[in-house]
């Protein structure tokens, strides 16, 4: 979800008016800024507190900092993972759910080699590590 999201934004105030039970919003986002996820998740909280929403939590159902791009298999992915994870910790989200990955040559690799999760051989890759840590 992008930040300036109206259709998410009208959502969240169209629930509030109708005191709506809202346990947890979702929102998804694919960047390799990981700013943005922190930038997102104040934004997100701040239309939820608007909306009388305090103590619902945010889940990121869906997130990756690079998606098969070029630096995906570098050091400065891992950094993107890594900041990524932790930015979203540091801004209250309560569940982050990693998508798809994988790695830049779509898990071709093997004995846990690239930064996704796992391989195609379900081999831990590099960026297990960060999410056991989260």
């Amino acid at each position: 979800m992008h930040m300036s999201c109206v259709a998410a934004w009208g959502l969240i105030e169209e629930l509030g008016k109708r005191q709506a039970p809202l346990d947890f919003f979702s929102w998804h986002a694919y960047t390799d800024k990981p700013q943005i996820y922190a930038e997102t998740a104040a934004n997100v909280r701040r239309r939820l507190d608007a909306a009388g929403f305090v103590k619902t939590k945010q889940h990121v159902t869906e997130w990756f900092p690079c998606i098969l791009c070029k630096i995906q298999d570098t050091v400065d992915g891992a950094s993107a993972f890594g900041a990524s994870l932790i930015n979203m910790v540091n801004s209250g989200v309560s569940l982050a759910t990693l998508y798809p990955a994988c790695s830049l040559d779509e898990g071709n690799k093997t004995g846990g080699h690239g930064w996704g999760l796992f391989d195609i051989q379900s081999q831990p890759g590099t960026g297990e590590e960060h999410h056991q840590l989260y």
